[in-house]
């Protein structure tokens, strides 16, 4: 929480009348739970006898002490962004900050605005006690308010702000005090962060929002500098000016003294110049440089080395410049990302609000239509006067009914509509870093630090990880986590709100946890050797060389174990892990080449095939010879390596352009800015794939030309095609020889078996003529048996 009393009017009196009527004037309201914004009348609290009379009963009793002349005392109490009070605890913070200041049972008006990001209370008091008549003349109420403000986030569990008191552990008790221990280590700080003095303003801008102010710039790196100049033997006011124009600032004379101001941003606030350094006042500066006088033109012919930018992060001074600097710039891109989205929504609010007019008076017209047919019907129906009467009242009873309905609906609608309002920076900022934005996560992780809850979390977290298994690096820079992304189909991540940090999961699992320096792996993902792996890939891209972190021996092994079996291209900054992760690589390879030569077999002998049959032996004898022309093969592969490329950046162009906006979710303006960003979606796609188009056909005729890398590509497709064409030609030349060879086989067996079928007819022949003659002579021998004289008659008979 912070405390702060505004400034007062320049007449140096001011009206409790027009405060009160600012502070309860009628207002935006966020709901604390739903977050519906609507428009009604403030939450207030006063002691006076009411609201109405408040200030007519303070300006009353302020006059009983003609005395004070401005007897208005003013407090903002704000909570940071995120936080909603109650009505009963900003009016119990109210109270307690009376009470600090010295005007506890004093006259008040306490009024809670919800209508910004960081909600806050109003608080109007009568600095005239309403009993004594005496006035109250806060001295330090800034210190005092700031304890009172420990105190209350205490009391009420909110966020710690920034300030001179803090709240200290002592005794297992929380406690509120000085921020500093003493004036010495106090004086020691300001050397350290070469602070001399920061405007409250730039305070609670650094405070707000986790950046630099001018302040805290110009009291840096400027400011010795400028007093390097000043020292330095004849020093003038040209080379005063080169000294600052170094890091990009100016000085111009402002009322009775001078003012240091951005060169890159003239919209800042300039400083003073004593608040730069002492010796920069304007009479020391006269004294010892002379009277003023202006940069000349030719000392401005080099640009600054560095110039002030309000998105750099107030951390560390010791960190390098450079990437203080890359996330200045990040951020500032951030915050132009911002405002174009803001400024898009309010383009769109007011097409909106024409567009949702205009429908509802086409609504109420239709209506009035209706009703005037109705009693048009009614007139020429021809019914008597007084059924007339009866049917024109009930129309009007109809009509009145819906028109109550259809204004119900119109206010509904329009409630709806005001409610409508775009996201805070914050909001946005961190929707951003759930979607990956590295700058987004950077500017996430920038408010936790800020906070000193959540940097006492994020100190925690970074202790315990330190403690832990982790994988980092040796250098001492203090790195973002990087951008995520889905290293496999297998891993998610998330961010967290509050920190920044990524969670890496694996198979929705705890995996690890960027956060930042390190990837800090717990007691399970710690032996789970997938969640290694995938911590190895993304700290080797981050990190380059990886350093392994652990408490014992264990995870080291596992880790280099994990390397070696998964063949990971990594590398250990450890000398001896690392000769270690080279010793197994080269024991794994001797052991793979020596299982394959003792897997080896010798040449098996060729097995038999069956016959082919009759459709196949056609088909091998009628099947061209293949053939293989250089010139489609390369023109083939080619084509292969460019639908590939062709793929891969759509791919990339895909990620650039996001989802396409649905017109019809959300709002009335959500809807018109999701319709232009719809239409400005197809614009960049056609753009895209005309783009995409082009690329692709640079690549193909870069694929086709006389690139060493193309002709070396062309060649090793050549090599591969002729290494197969060589595969299916000798498959094909087997298949013609096997269905030959099978063919001449058969008609030689078909010859066989016809030799062989005639010789044994022959053979039959010769057999049946041998029994015949057999059979001739045993008849012929019975014959002389029976007729020994008639020889000659039985041989005729024959």
């Amino acid at each position: 929480m912070l405390a702060k009393v505004p400034g007062k009017r320049g007449d140096g009196r001011s009206s409790f009348s027009s405060l009160a009527k600012y502070i309860g004037n009628e207002r935006d309201h966020i709901e604390p739970v739903t977050g519906e914004v609507t428009r009604r009348d403030v939450s207030m609290e006063t002691n006076c006898v009411s609201l109405d009379t408040a200030w007519s009963e303070m300006w009353a009793v302020s006059g009983q002490n003609p005395r004070v002349k401005d007897p208005v005392y003013h407090v903002v109490l704000a909570w940071q962004p995120g936080e909603v009070p109650t009505d009963k605890q900003a009016f119990e913070a109210a109270r307690a900050a009376m009470k600090a200041v010295g005007m506890e049972g004093h006259q008040y008006v306490a009024a809670m605005h919800r209508d910004r990001e960081h909600h806050h209370v109003h608080l109007m008091v009568n600095r005239v006690d309403p009993e004594t008549y005496r006035a109250v003349y806060p001295d330090r109420d800034y210190f005092k308010l700031d304890q009172c403000m420990r105190e209350v986030e205490l009391a009420q569990e909110w966020r710690h702000s920034v300030g001179p008191y803090a709240v200290h552990e002592r005794d297992r008790k929380k406690v509120v005090d000085w921020a500093k221990s003493s004036a010495q280590e106090w004086r020691q700080e300001k050397v350290d962060r070469r602070v001399e003095k920061t405007p409250t303003k730039a305070r609670q801008m650094e405070a707000m929002t986790g950046n630099e102010s001018l302040a805290t710039y110009a009291q840096g790196e400027p400011k010795k500098a400028a007093l390097h100049a000043l020292k330095a033997p004849g020093a003038d006011w040209q080379r005063f000016h080169a000294s600052l124009a170094e890091h990009g600032l100016g000085i111009q004379p402002k009322g009775q003294g001078f003012a240091i101001h951005s060169l890159g941003d003239p919209q800042q606030t300039p400083i003073k110049a004593s608040t730069m350094a002492q010796e920069l006042g304007a009479g020391k500066l006269q004294k010892q440089l002379g009277p003023f006088q202006e940069r000349a033109p030719e000392r401005v012919a080099n640009p600054p080395k560095i110039t002030y930018n309000e998105n750099r992060p107030k951390r560390d001074l010791a960190q390098r410049e450079d990437l203080r600097e890359q996330r200045a710039q990040e951020r500032l891109d951030l915050r132009d990302r911002y405002r174009s989205y803001a400024a898009e929504w309010r383009e769109a609010k007011s097409p909106a609000r024409v567009a949702m007019y205009e429908q509802q008076r086409a609504e109420r017209a239709e209506l009035i239509d209706r009703h005037r047919s109705t009693r048009d019907i009614v007139r020429r129906s021809g019914l008597p006067s007084v059924e007339k009467k009866a049917l024109y009242s009930v129309a009007a009873l109809n009509a009145a009914s819906e028109r109550e309905a259809l204004n119900d609906a119109i206010k509904m609608q329009r409630e709806a509509f005001r409610s409508e309002r775009p996201n805070s920076y914050r909001d946005w900022t961190v929707g951003r870093a759930q979607e990956g934005d590295r700058a987004a996560i950077s500017q996430v992780r920038g408010w936790a630090y800020t906070d000193k809850r959540d940097a006492n979390l994020m100190r925690r977290e970074e202790a315990a990880g330190k403690r832990g298994p982790h994988l980092g690096t040796e250098s001492s820079q203090d790195l973002d986590p990087a951008k995520p992304r889905r290293i496999t189909e297998r891993v998610s991540w998330s961010v967290d709100r509050k920190t920044g940090a990524v969670d890496y999961q694996v198979d929705r699992k705890a995996a690890f946890r960027d956060q930042g320096p390190r990837l800090a792996f717990n007691g399970d993902s710690a032996r789970n050797h997938d969640a290694i792996e995938m911590g190895l890939r993304l700290a080797s891209e981050k990190f380059g060389k990886i350093k392994v972190y652990g408490n014992d021996d264990a995870f080291a092994d596992v880790t280099l174990m994990v390397a070696v079996e998964r063949d990971l291209d990594v590398r250990f900054s450890d000398p001896k892990l690392e000769s270690r992760r080279q010793e197994m690589v080269q024991a794994k390879r001797d052991q793979l080449y020596a299982q394959e030569r003792a897997t080896a077999s010798p040449r098996k002998p060729e097995v038999a095939l069956p016959p082919m049959t009759a459709a196949q032996r056609e088909a091998a004898l009628k099947a061209p010879e293949p053939t293989i022309n250089r010139e489609l093969v390369e023109a083939a592969a080619v084509e292969r390596v460019v639908a590939a490329y062709r793929t891969q950046q759509e791919q990339v162009r895909q990620e650039q352009l996001g989802p396409r906006p649905d017109p019809e979710v959300g709002g009335f303006i959500e809807k018109m800015r999701a319709r232009k960003a719809a239409d400005k979606w197809d614009l960049n796609h056609v753009a895209h794939q005309e783009q995409l188009s082009m690329q692709v056909d640079g690549y193909r005729e870069k694929m086709r030309g006389d690139d060493p890398k193309a002709v070396a590509f062309r060649e090793d497709a050549w090599t591969k095609a002729k290494s197969a064409h060589a595969v299916i030609h000798a498959e094909w030349r087997s298949n013609q020889v096997r269905a030959t060879s099978e063919i001449a086989g058969d008609a030689a067996a078909e010859r066989a078996a016809r030799v062989a079928k005639i010789k044994g007819l022959e053979s039959t022949r010769t057999q049946q003529e041998a029994e015949r003659v057999v059979v001739q002579g045993n008849l012929s021998d019975t014959q002389r048996k029976k007729n020994p004289g008639d020889a000659s008659a039985f041989d005729i008979d024959l």
